[in-house]
C-alpha cells in the first residue's frame, strides 16, 4: 500500500510540476511580449492617460486578426483626434497616423489589421497606439505584445485556452492527488503541502498580471515562481 501511495505521489508530483511550468510558460511569454513592445518603438512621447487597447494574446497561421483601440470622448461635441499606430513589420516599423471623428460622449472602436509580416524576433507582433491631444480630450497611448505561433489547423484563443486548462488541470490534479497520497500532512509534508500552495498562487499571480499587461510584476512573480520550482524539486523535498 505505501508503494502504491508514493507512486500516485510521485505522479501527482509530476502532474502538479508540468501544470506550474505551463502557466509559466503562458504568462511569461505573454510578459516577454509586452516587455518588447514597451521599448521596441524609442522612447517618443507618451500619453497622459492610458488608452484601451485590445490585443489577442496568441495568433497563429490560421487567423486573420487586428488589434482594436477604443477611443472614448468625455466632451459635449464631437472631437477629432488623430491616431498614430506602430506595428512592428520584418522590413520597418509600419506607422499610420489617421484623423477619426468621435461624437459627443461616446466611445468608439477603431481597427487595425495584422499580417504574419508584422513578425519580430520570430514570434512578437508589436503594437503602439498614440492618440493625439483634441479639445480638452487628453493625450493617451498603450502598447501591447502578441505571441505568434506558426500553426495551421488551430488558432490562437484555442492554443490559450488549451494551456490555460493544462494548467488548471495539472496543478489543481496534480495538487489533490499528492495531498491524498501523503497523509498524513505533518511535519515536512504540511511545509511541502504549503509551498506547492505558494506557487500555485504565484502562478495564478503571474497569469493576472499579464492579462492586466503588467509586465514588471509579471516578471517578478516568474522568478518567484522559478525559485519554489527549483527548492520544490531539490532532492529529499519531495
Amino acid at each position: 500500500m505505501k508503494a502504491n501511495n508514493g507512486t500516485l505521489r510521485a505522479i501527482g508530483l509530476i502532474l502538479f510540476v508540468t501544470g506550474v511550468l505551463l502557466g509559466m510558460a503562458l504568462f511569461g511569454f505573454s510578459v516577454w511580449a509586452d516587455f518588447e513592445s514597451t521599448f521596441y518603438f524609442g522612447y517618443g512621447v507618451t500619453g497622459v492617460k492610458s488608452l484601451h487597447l485590445s490585443c489577442p494574446p496568441i495568433l497563429t497561421s490560421t487567423e486573420s486578426k487586428s488589434v482594436t483601440a477604443y477611443i472614448r470622448n468625455t466632451t459635449d461635441r464631437q472631437v477629432e483626434p488623430s491616431i498614430q499606430t506602430d506595428i512592428s513589420n520584418i522590413l520597418a516599423v509600419r506607422s499610420d497616423r489617421t484623423p477619426i471623428t468621435v461624437p459627443a460622449h461616446q466611445t468608439v472602436p477603431f481597427h487595425w489589421p495584422l499580417t504574419n509580416e508584422d513578425v519580430v524576433f520570430g514570434h512578437l507582433i508589436l503594437v503602439h497606439i498614440y492618440q493625439f491631444q483634441s479639445f480638452i480630450n487628453p493625450s493617451a497611448d498603450a502598447n501591447c505584445g502578441i505571441l505568434y505561433l506558426n500553426l495551421s489547423g488551430v488558432t490562437g484563443m484555442q492554443v490559450f485556452l488549451m494551456a490555460l486548462a493544462g494548467t488548471l488541470l495539472g496543478i489543481i490534479g496534480g495538487l489533490v492527488l499528492w495531498a491524498r497520497n501523503s497523509q498524513p500532512l505533518e511535519g515536512r509534508t504540511r511545509r511541502q503541502m504549503r509551498g506547492m500552495i505558494f506557487l500555485a498562487a504565484i502562478v495564478g499571480l503571474g497569469l493576472i498580471s499579464s492579462w492586466l499587461g503588467w509586465w514588471g510584476a509579471g516578471i517578478l512573480t516568474f522568478v518567484v515562481a522559478a525559485l519554489l520550482l527549483v527548492i520544490l524539486l531539490a532532492p529529499g523535498q519531495s
